[in-house]
């Protein structure tokens, strides 16, 4: 029987083992990805994952719960990939301190970006996947151009070393022009991705931003805190509009479609407010 969706499951059994959990009813039972990885992405009916040791990126087919890819090319351990939003490419970033492109259909390396001088962290393609972001333990944050492979910007000083292994939130606005940081000082900071200047500085959370996200016009900005707040900031003029407080550390936020409804998360528990009100439509 086929099985086209997932529940995902975070728990391991044994020793380096991961379960992924197909739905009750489908059939099928639960693939084990051994040994456990050091990250887990979602692509489609497919699953990227890399384990330390092998310094290779897996994609595996959850239809049958075995490898469909080994995209190998990387010479220490991969901390990061990402998918580009067209879904044709994968970008990789490693201990080795490079950044590697590769082609899904064929799983060619297109590219290999050099530039940082120390692990890297993270990877995030643009919304139009001409840009793609690296954020890296030597404390810079780099944009490259996809179409080209060269830098473009270098922003300094910008701590990617998160709190108990999460990382502060990096986020391209809807048209690709603005790039988003959470900071480690508890701001939330604005590049202009064209000149590379700091557009702005929002302030007003009192404890790490774990997230951030914009409205699907890009007028408006929410971002959750460690401090249990969720701000809504308006970034046509860097203002806060709105604060909704919770019981609760915020690690994750995204917009309705519709920009009317904001959704939050924390410890497996996902909730939807209105935000014309700030009251709770849905808790899950």
């Amino acid at each position: 029987m086929l099985c086209r969706r997932i529940v995902i499951g975070s728990s391991t059994q044994g020793f380096g083992v991961i379960l992924i959990w197909l739905p009750e009813g489908s059939g099928c039972g639960p693939n084990a990805i051994k040994p456990a990885p050091r990250f887990l992405r979602f692509w489609g009916k497919h699953i990227s994952c890399s384990a330390e040791c092998d310094h290779k990126i897996k994609l595996w087919d959850l239809d049958t719960g075995k490898v469909q890819q080994i995209l190998d090319g990387h010479s220490h351990g991969v901390n990061s990939v990402g998918f580009s939003p067209d879904s044709r490419r994968l970008a990789s970033g490693s201990h080795d301190h490079t950044i590697k492109r590769w082609d899904l259909a064929t799983g060619a390396l297109q590219q290999t970006l050099q530039g940082h001088s120390n692990s890297i962290k993270l990877v995030v393609f643009s919304p139009n996947s001409r840009w793609l972001v690296s954020g890296s333990y030597d404390h810079t944050i780099k944009l490259w151009d996809l179409a080209t492979g060269e830098l473009q910007q270098t922003l300094k000083g910008q701590t990617i070393i998160g709190h108990s292994n999460l990382i502060k939130p990096v986020v391209f606005s809807p048209d690709s022009k603005q790039l988003v940081l959470g900071s480690s000082d508890h701001t939330i900071k604005l590049w202009d991705l064209v000149t590379g200047e700091l557009q702005q500085t929002l302030k007003g959370h009192s404890k790490l931003v774990n997230s951030v996200a914009f409205s699907l016009d890009g007028r408006q900005l929410a971002s959750g805190s460690h401090d249990h707040t969720i701000k809504l900031w308006d970034t046509t003029i860097g203002e806060l509009q709105q604060t909704i407080k919770d019981y609760s550390p915020i690690y994750s936020v995204a917009f309705s479609p519709d920009s009317k409804k904001l959704a939050s998360g924390y410890d497996g528990t996902v909730k939807l407010r209105d935000i014309a009100t700030g009251e709770f439509t849905a808790d899950s």
